[in-house]
């Protein structure tokens, strides 16, 4: 099998739709709001990455039968990926939702301020996630 690449389609319907899995799996292991059995609640959304990571990453098992090196969504490390898009999705497009909706403690919604300050850490997240790339990319083996 030779190395493919996969069109991976993660679109912003896409986030939008991790965000939204994330977030039917907080109130089933919440109380008042705030995840307590961390231990479930990763466990199950785990195997929502590990049923979603073959359709954006490909499996690589051409050198399966020659060097016993098998690499799919059998690894903790492949769906580990998935995972960590989902999370980041889940993360920034609920700070989106802040942000759109400028959520406030004390004015509810439509406060300019806390609408202004969701903003500026939704771009500081997404600089995080931009930075962390970069770096990667810098230590990619083989070069």
């Amino acid at each position: 099998m030779p190395n493919r690449r996969i069109e991976m389609n993660i679109t912003t319907e896409k986030t939008e739709e991790f965000k939204m899995k994330v977030e039917q799996l907080i109130p089933k292991y919440a109380i008042q709001g705030q995840v307590k059995d961390y231990d479930k609640f990763l466990k199950e959304l785990l195997e929502y990455a590990v049923s979603q990571s073959s359709t954006y990453i490909p499996a690589r098992l051409e050198l399966w039968e020659s060097h016993r090196t098998k690499v799919d969504n059998t690894q903790l490390d492949y769906d580990s990926i998935c995972l960590a898009i989902i999370l980041i999705s889940w993360a920034v497009r609920m700070r989106k939702v802040k942000s759109d909706e400028g959520q406030c403690h004390v004015h509810m919604k439509d406060c300019a301020d806390t609408r202004k300050m969701h903003s500026e850490i939704y771009d500081q997240w997404i600089e995080v996630v931009e930075e962390a790339l970069k770096a990667l990319k810098a230590g990619r083996p083989g070069r």
